[in-house]
This record gives structure tokens, sequence and C-alpha cells, in this order.
């Protein structure tokens, strides 16, 4: 929409103006001290005003790091500023069907909070997924992937038009007996125009395809490039002539894997095409179009180097004028590029030789002859992708994959925001509640315990934590934790207040903390159903020993993780008989961290009573 559609400008007899602005991620407002005589500015000196909040409103877009973590996988494969203002990515989640994914949509406002979400599970409830979403010109998304929810044997194109506020207009598929993968669509005058790979006849093995539709998604053509060895297609562009340039992976005889690069006329029909590469393994992921030819980015495998970040350049007829090979001595790969407004690229992939221990998300920034400007990564010590990244308005980048770096949802959807020179973000706030320790049992004054855990990567302090408690009882209680909870650190919150639990029956403990996570859900909450039986008599036994006990209740394994070092330990598991069922011994605790393996044990209320030279406690521990 226009700005003179979106904006609404009210004043008051007062000297205290607002200006308000509506971009479909929120209102947001601008004051201004304006005396009586401002109330007839002219409509030039209007427009200037609009100019300045647009440029505001621009630069407030900042920096921001954004988890997406569900109940199980989430991961992003794509993500695109919105031209009505924010942000969308798609991927696919494994919360909403069993045992599989389904396609997934995010819409994001300027700040990188979520606005809405579409997921799809098709008919047969199988794996789907998208990898890549656009904007289209009617204000709405569309994107592709595949799906195995049509037959249930094997993949189909899948494409999805959404509108604005992600409903969905229409779903199609596409797909004959064998595979079909929906690599890549764009948009043209007459409806869209999608890129992949199929095995279905006619196709000789695996051929690339060009399909193309009309605004309906209703197929007019479909063209099938290749031979009887492997072709693919993983990205495409329209030329000015109306023509296609595709890019993907084929094999070139004795060469093995190559980079396959297409030329079509504006039907879909062959013109030329070209194998370029090294002597390893090559392939395109993404492709961009410059004045003068073709930028290609993927990877490349050799002997020498092995796996690494692959980019070549190409004249206007796929003449190779160039190529950079960038990584390290580990693992290192480029997926997508872009181009910046100041006539170089930025490239998102995924590297094991920079950055943490295991794989990182990877942006990299070149100038326009491919030479290097500056890297970044971002994740944690666990696994970490990064499949897609744009240039931003306001002139930043953001980048979109999944990490396995925060929290312990497996894959966890990942969107970073940062600045034109590669600055910013690296703060992501993660705090939840992640056990409740105690009661176990009833008593007329039980104690309420839960511990609570830092995922993000700053540390955090003056944490609120509130219980509320339904059932047999309705109590809230409220504590805060005064200290600074580093990353990756747990530890425990008491309660002051008591409940008395005497009446036995079901308790629902549902606790959270009142920190405003970077995570969608907020996710910094546990609910916990108790049955309760009476105790045992016997009472934890503080001797304030330097560790800490999770996740308690378990369903097998309790961490021991010690603070304070101890030169002989002694642990001991006792049922409700008071029978040792199970011993641990070690040494020298100094900053180790103990994993016992409890589920052998039949499950119930246990104690857990942990012995060393500076004396001992026990605690109640429940297997579950």
């Amino acid at each position: 929409m226009k700005n003179s559609e979106n904006l609404f400008f009210y004043c008051k007899l007062r000297k205290i103006k607002t200006l308000e602005t509506f971009d479909g991620s929120g209102f947001q407002r601008l004051y201004f001290v304006l005396n009586h005589n401002y109330l007839m500015m002219k409509k030039n000196n209007f427009i200037l005003l609009l100019t300045l909040f647009s440029a505001i409103n621009a630069f407030s877009q900042g920096s921001f790091e954004k988890l997406f973590s569900k109940e199980s996988t989430d991961a992003f494969r794509c993500v695109r500023e919105v031209t009505a203002g924010g942000y969308v990515a798609a991927g696919y989640t494994a919360d909403s069907t069993a045992n599989d994914t389904d396609a997934f949509v995010v819409r994001l406002n300027i700040y990188g909070d979520s606005l809405w979400t579409f997921s799809y599970n098709g008919p047969l409830s199988k794996k789907d997924l998208f990898y890549k979403i656009i904007n289209t010109s009617d204000g709405g998304f569309i994107a592709c992937g595949y799906t195995s929810s049509v037959s249930g044997i094997s993949d189909d194109v899948l494409y999805v038009k959404l509108n604005s506020l992600g409903q969905m207009e229409w779903v199609k598929t596409y797909g004959g007996s064998g595979k079909e993968r929906g690599q890549d669509i764009i948009e043209t005058s007459d409806g869209y125009t999608l890129a992949g790979y199929t095995t279905s006849p006619p196709a000789q093995y695996y051929d690339a395809f060009i399909i193309h539709t009309n605004f309906n998604g209703e197929i007019l053509w479909t063209n099938i490039i290749g031979d009887s060895e492997y072709d693919d297609v993983n990205t495409i562009k329209q030329l000015a002539d109306g023509g296609y340039i595709l890019g993907g992976q084929s094999t070139n005889g004795a060469k093995g894997f190559d980079q396959f690069l297409i030329r079509t006329n504006i039907s879909g029909d062959t013109l030329w095409t070209k194998r370029l590469g090294t002597t390893g393994t090559d392939n395109i992921e993404s492709l961009t179009v410059t004045s003068d030819g073709f930028v290609l980015v993927g990877n490349t495998n050799t002997l020498i180097s092995g796996d690494d970040g692959y980019l070549v350049k190409t004249d206007l007829a796929g003449n190779f004028q160039w190529s950079k090979i960038y990584g390290g001595s580990d693992p290192d790969d480029f997926h997508y590029i872009d181009k910046t407004s100041d006539g170089g690229f930025i490239i998102s992939g995924t590297t094991r030789s920079y950055g943490a221990l295991n794989p990182n998300m990877w942006l990299f920034k070149t100038n326009a002859m491919g030479d290097s400007v500056w890297a970044r990564t971002f994740g944690g010590d666990n696994h970490d992708h990064g499949y897609s990244a744009v240039q931003t308005s306001d002139g930043g980048y953001i980048i979109a994959g999944y990490t396995g770096s925060f929290g312990f949802n497996n894959e966890d959807g990942y969107i970073v925001k940062i600045g034109p020179d590669g600055t910013g973000s690296n703060h992501l706030t993660y705090v939840t509640v992640f056990s409740l320790i105690s009661p176990l049992c009833s008593g007329n004054a039980s104690e309420v315990k839960v511990l609570i855990r830092n995922f993000g990567n700053v540390p955090v302090s003056n944490i609120p934590v509130t219980i509320e408690i339904t059932g047999s009882i309705t109590q809230t209680l409220n504590a805060n934790y005064s200290g600074s909870l580093v990353i990756n650190d747990v530890d425990t919150v008491t309660f002051s207040q008591k409940i008395n639990t005497t009446n036995g029956g079901a308790f629902t403990f549902y606790g959270f903390t009142d920190i405003v996570n970077d995570v969608y859900p907020n996710n910094n909450s546990i609910a916990k159903t108790i049955f309760f039986t009476p105790c045992t008599g016997i009472e934890d036994l503080h001797a304030e020993l330097g560790y800490s006990l999770y996740p308690n209740p378990t369903n097998g394994n309790v961490v021991v993780d010690f603070s304070s070092s101890y030169l002989n330990v002694n642990i001991e598991l006792i049922n409700i008989t008071g029978t040792v069922v199970k011993s641990f011994s070690f040494y020298n605790t100094n900053g180790i961290r103990k994993t016992l393996d409890l589920s052998v044990l039949a499950k119930g209320l246990y104690l857990l009573k942990v012995s060393t030279e500076d004396g001992f406690d026990v605690r109640r521990i429940v297997l579950e």
C-alpha cells in the first residue's frame, strides 16, 4: 500500500502531536513537539516529514536473533523481506504431525516478532516441506517444495499460494510415478515458474524440469532437461528477454559431477547448457544475474581441500570468467547468494572451519569480484546450519536456517538480523522454568522448588518466577531469582510460601518466568501434574554441597553437575523402603558433570544421597 493509504495524521489542540503508521507489523508511533503554526504545514513539508519517518522506521529494524522452537524439529530453508515491511520465512516443522514434518511459514515484523504462522499437512499426513518462498505482486506469498502426502510413496512438487494474512488461497501438486521436488519458484508477468528435478517418465534418470503456471497455479507448460545421466536444478531466474537461466548439478563424463547452467527461451526451450567446475564434485545451489553475466554459488569437493564454498562468475553466454573457493580444513559450503547495494554479494551457508567446534551458520560478504569483505558465524556448540540470506531495505542482512545449540527441542528454526557492516546481534534471550524439583509427596507445609535454565547466549539477571497451582488446591506462588544466570547455567528457585497437599489428589503446577524470550512460542514454562501420595517421613537433608541435580522428575537420565571440588564422592539411590538400589562412586569432581542412567529401575519416588568429605545431603527424585 502507498504511504497515503498507510498513514494517519492526527492533531490535537496540544503541542504533542502523533504520527501513526501501520505496516502489517503493528502500530508504531513517532511523537513530535509542534506549535500551532505547524498545523498549517504545506504539502512539501508534510512529504518531508513522511520521508523522515520512513528513514527512522527503516533504521529501527536494528538487529535481532530469534528461535522458532516447538515440541520437535523446526527449520527454515528460505527468508525474504516483505514488500509491506518485515520478513517471511519458510521451511518445515515436526510439531503438528506425529513422526513427520509439515510445510511451515512464519511472518515477522521488522523486530523479528511473529505476526502469524501457517503450516500445511498433506492429505496422508506424510512429509511436507517448503524450500523457497517469495512475495507475490498481489501482496501475498507463494512457496514451493515437495510433499509425500499425495501418493504416500514418492515425493511430488508442492506449491501453495497464501494471501497477506497467511490464509491459503490454493494448493497444487505435480508429480508422476517417480520423485519430484520443487527447488525454486519465481513470479512472471503471467503466472509462476518453478524449477527442480524429476525421476518420473519421460525422465531418463534424474532430470531437471521447468513448470510454468498461471496465477491460479494451473500448469500451462512443462519442460524436462537432461539425458541418461544425473541432471538437476536448484535455482531459476528470469532474464530481460523473458527467458530463464537455471543452475544445478550434472554428470560430466570422467570429471564426475559439475555445475550445470541452463539457458532457455520464454517457452522453456533450451538454448544452451554449460558444465563448469573443478576436478572434484561441484554444484550450483543459487545464482544471481549481473549486467554482464551470472554469479553462481554452491560447493566444491576435491581430494586436496575437501568441502568448500564455491563462487563462479560467467559471462552472459555461460563462459567461465573467474572462480573463488572459500573454506578451511573442515567441511564448509555455500547455499544462497543475493546481490548487495554496493555491487557485491551476500552469501549464506554453513561452516565447520570457523566459529564454534560444530557447524555454524555462515554469512559471507564479498565485493563485485568475489573477494571477501567480512564473514560472520552464528550459533553455538551444537549443529547450526544457514540456508538463506538477503540484504534488507535498511542496508543490513537477514539469514535463516536452523540450530541445535539453544533449548532442548532438537533442531529449532533460527533467524538472525544484523547491520550493514556485519555487526550486531549475538543477543538471544531464552530463560525457562526447566523442571519441577519438589514437592513430590504430600505434607501440610510442602516446599516448592523449580529449576530455571538459561538456554540463550547472554546472561540474565533478576528473573521473576511464578507457579500457578490448580487441581486439589488453587494457589499462586511468586519468587525472584536475583542473581545472574549465565549462559547454559541452571539453578534452583525455592518459593518461600509453603503449600498444603495433605488431602492428596491431582495437582497441576504451571511454572513460568516473566522474561520475554526471543523464542516463538515464548517457551518459558513447564506444566506438571502430580498425584500425591504420603511422604516417607525422610526429609531432604541439606549440607549445602556444591552441586545441582536435573532433570527432576526424569524419564531415565539424571545429571549431577558439580560446582565445587570434592576428592571422594559416593552417590546412593534409595527406594521408599530404604533399600539402596543403585550406587556410584568417583573422585575429584573439579567442575565435572556426571550423567547417571536410572532407566533400568522401576518408576516411582527415590531418595538420592550424595556423600562427600564435607558431609552429605539427601534429595527426592522421581523416575517417570
